[in-house]
This record gives structure tokens, sequence and C-alpha cells, in this order.
């Protein structure tokens, strides 16, 4: 699998429920999604469908058949040229770089603004990257946890 860029746009984040947007280079279309387990789970299936290099078994579903969080009710929008900027108007920015997937997880790097600056890591699965994503979230979105608005 070659390297997928992946670029998050955090609108809200009230409830510690992150909402926002994605771009998944270069397939050029921009995903709505709520929550950062659907956002993980719709980027898991794009990558299925665009490609078999996995490597793994295939996803295990408890009613014997898939449940495809592509058809989530949020709106898949057409990327135009220059349609990056779709991803202004939000607070936390994110890019997301999955390297390769093995055990049926992703691996690859993180970019986040921290402060002024940018600082970048690599994650081992869909679960830490998860778990880095709401470490920044709550930084950037102070108080949500407290009972904040978390706007």
């Amino acid at each position: 699998m070659n390297s997928i860029v992946v670029l998050v746009r955090i609108r809200s984040y009230r409830e510690c429920v992150p909402k926002g947007t994605f771009i998944m280079l270069p397939y050029g279309e921009s995903y709505e999604f709520c929550g950062l387990d659907q956002m993980l789970l719709t980027m898991e299936d794009i990558m299925d469908a665009v490609s078999a290099e996995d490597g793994g078994k295939g996803h295990r579903y408890l009613y014997k058949e898939p449940y495809v969080f592509l058809e989530s009710g949020y709106p898949r929008m057409e990327l135009k040229p220059g349609g990056a900027s779709r991803l202004s108007g939000g607070r936390a920015t994110f890019t997301i770089q999955v390297s390769y997937r093995q055990h049926e997880s992703m691996q690859g790097r993180l970019t986040a603004r921290v402060g002024q600056g940018y600082e970048e890591i690599s994650f081992r699965s869909s679960l830490e990257l998860m778990r880095m994503l709401h470490e920044c979230l709550h930084r950037e979105y102070a108080g949500c946890l407290a009972g904040g608005a978390g706007n």
C-alpha cells in the first residue's frame, strides 16, 4: 500500500465528541464525521475499498454481514481543485499519514498543531492514534471533561 495522507479539520469537540471533515489524498473526496471512531472506521472502509493489500484475513462481524460506515448519513463532497480550503473554519487541524496497515490496524505518523508549532509522532495502531487525537483535542478545547461547552 502506498502511503495515504489524511487531512483532518475538527469544527467542534462538544461533550468530548469531535465533529469535522477529513479528506483522504489522493482519493479527492471529503467526508463529514461525528466521533473519532466513525472517522477511523470510515477511513478503514475507504482503504479496504481501494486496496486489498492489508494482508489480513478481513474484518469479522458480529451479525455475519458487514456494517458499512461510509453510509453514515453524513454527506460526501466532491473535492474540487484547491478544495483543501474546505477544511477551513475549524480550530484543530491534523495530518495523518498512513504508512501501512498490518494486524488489522493502521500505522503511520500524526502531525498536530501544538502551540505555535507542529509536532509529529508515530502511531502503532488505530487505537493509539485515537488516544493521541483525543489528547490534542482535550488540550485545544480545554474544559470539556470538566463540563465545559467545548465548542
